[in-house]
Order: C-alpha cells, then sequence, then structure tokens
C-alpha cells in the first residue's frame, strides 16, 4: 500500500515539477510516463518483508502423515529382524522410516528457520518504485533464501555420508558387514568380513564392493517367492537406500495391505488409518518445483 505526498519530475530542460497528492495508481501511470525522471522520496527507508510479504511453505506431504509417526515406526519393528535376508524389507524397514521421520523434522526446521529470515529481512529503498520492480527485488531475494535452504539440507547430507563412509561405520543390521564364526585350536573368534563376496544379490543381498549400491526392496514369502516393495531399496547403507526410494509402496493400497500382512503389530495402528493416509495425499497432487 502506498501512502505518497509528493513526487518530483524532472524533464529534458531540468525543470522539476512537484505533483502533490498522488495515490499508488497516480504514481504507476507517471512513472510509465516519466521512468527515471520521477523521483518520490520514502519517509521510511527501510521495511520488514513480515510487513508486506506472506510465506507458504509446502513438504512433501509424506512429512504430515501417519509414516512418519512413532506407532508406525514401532508397528514396523520385529524383534526378530536380523534373522531375515538382508536384502528382505523387514530386516531394515522400522529403521529406514525412523531415517525418514528425521529427515523431515529436518527440513522442517530448517524451513521454518528460513522463514523467520524472511520476514526478518529488510526491504531498503530511499525512493519509491513501481510495484514491478519492488515485486522483482522481493522475488529475487526470497528466491535465494529458499535456494540457501536446499543448500543446507544438501550439506547435511553429504556431510552424514561423508562421515559414515569415511569412518567405516558398521550398521547394527549388518546390512554392510557381516560377521562369521572361525573355529581355531585357542579360541572362537568373531571375524567381520565386508559383503564384498556376495555374488547372488537378489538372494543374499547388495554388493557393498561400492557404498552407494542398493537394490530393490522385497519381502521374502515362505514359498520362498520374493514380492517387491515397490519404490523402497536396501543398500549397505540405510541412507543411500532411502535416497533413492521414491515411497510408491505408500501410495498403493495393495502394497500397504502387504506391509500390514508382514508386520503383525501394525495391526495395533489400524488399516483404515493408513487408507486414510493414503487418500490424503495422492502422488499426482504433489509437484516440485
Amino acid at each position: 500500500m502506498y501512502v505518497l505526498f509528493c513526487a518530483t519530475i524532472m524533464n529534458e530542460q531540468m525543470d522539476t515539477i512537484v505533483v502533490t497528492n498522488i495515490d499508488s495508481e497516480k504514481f504507476e501511470k507517471l512513472y510509465s510516463e516519466h521512468g527515471e525522471l520521477l523521483s518520490c522520496p520514502c519517509s521510511t527507508i527501510t521495511t520488514l518483508y513480515e510487513t508486506f510479504v506472506t510465506n507458504k511453505i509446502r513438504f512433501h506431504p509424506v512429512c504430515s502423515s501417519l509414516f512418519i509417526r512413532q506407532e508406525w515406526i514401532d508397528g514396523l519393528y520385529l524383534s526378530n529382524r536380523s534373522s531375515y535376508n538382508t536384502a528382505d524389507f523387514r530386516t531394515v524397514a522400522s529403521s529406514q522410516f525412523q531415517l525418514l521421520s528425521s529427515l523431515c523434522s529436518l527440513s522442517q526446521d530448517i524451513g521454518r528457520e528460513n522463514e523467520i529470515t524472511v520476514n526478518n529481512n529488510k526491504f531498503v529503498t530511499m525512493f519509491l518504485l513501481p510495484e514491478s520492480k519492488a515485486y522483482s527485488d522481493v522475488t529475487a531475494t526470497v528466491q535465494l533464501l529458499k535456494t540457501s535452504v536446499s543448500t543446507r539440507i544438501v550439506s547435511f547430507i553429504n556431510y552424514f555420508r561423508f562421515i559414515t563412509q569415511g569412518n567405516n561405520f558398521v550398521t547394527a543390521l549388518q546390512t554392510d558387514v557381516k560377521s562369521s564364526v572361525i573355529v581355531t585350536t585357542t579360541s572362537e573368534l568373531i571375524s567381520p568380513s565386508s559383503n564384498d563376496d556376495t555374488n547372488n544379490e537378489s538372494e543374499q543381498g547388495v554388493s557393498c564392493r561400492n557404498t552407494l549400491s542398493s537394490i530393490p526392496a522385497v519381502i521374502y514369502e515362505t514359498t520362498g517367492y520374493a514380492t517387491l516393495i515397490n519404490g523402497f531399496y536396501i543398500g549397505c547403507s540405510s541412507l543411500e537406500a532411502l535416497l533413492r526410494s521414491t515411497l510408491d509402496c505408500l501410495y498403493e493400497t495393495d502394497c500397504l495391505q502387504l506391509l500390514n500382512d508382514h508386520f503383525p503389530t501394525l495391526n495395533q495402528v489400524h488399516l483404515f488409518n493408513l487408507y486414510n493416509s493414503y487418500h490424503s495425499f495422492r502422488l499426482d497432487e504433489f509437484k516440485f518445483n
């Protein structure tokens, strides 16, 4: 909203024309006619963005769904999960969703911090600007701050990956290292060995020759048949596997039913709640710009 008292126009003959009691419409008209020759000093040269900029942050809908709540994560926890094949989704399901929940929290925290930064940012100008120019300047600043959000999140994830890989951390689920017992004449030694010797990935797990490698997640039935968990992966690193995942299973009622069938504790969450969560966000209704 403009609050104008006067505007000064310098014509080609270097004469000064003072126009008083103008409103925003008249200012825009004068600016279109005289451009940079028009000068209107501001009584206040700094204004907080929060007084004229409205922020609306959108997060991926999964970050506000049942699937990142502790009750869902607990429902995927199996006390005997280490007894399954490392390629079986039951081995890592709870851990992957716990990690997904943490990433959602990280994104939301950084997003809210960025919103505060935008609101506290100051728009500085000594002279009144046309609406198009003010809009362009504000948009450029907000876009820069938005980019910084992605940069902070990606930087944190890359740092975490660097620390994990550089220190050769071993997962508790032995998805990157497996232990074997070697019987000697003096003692029994537990010897950790990399999954590098894995030859048949579909049956034994993912090869860890490349720490970034991952394979589609499945659930092995008692018949030996492997059922695909659409959109989820399993790898040496849960983070690498999750980053590759598209979460498609969460948008498919048949896949949700499959999880419900193989994770008995999920019955306590009530399957109809899962369907409600599924219908509350659809993949084709959420587009990233």
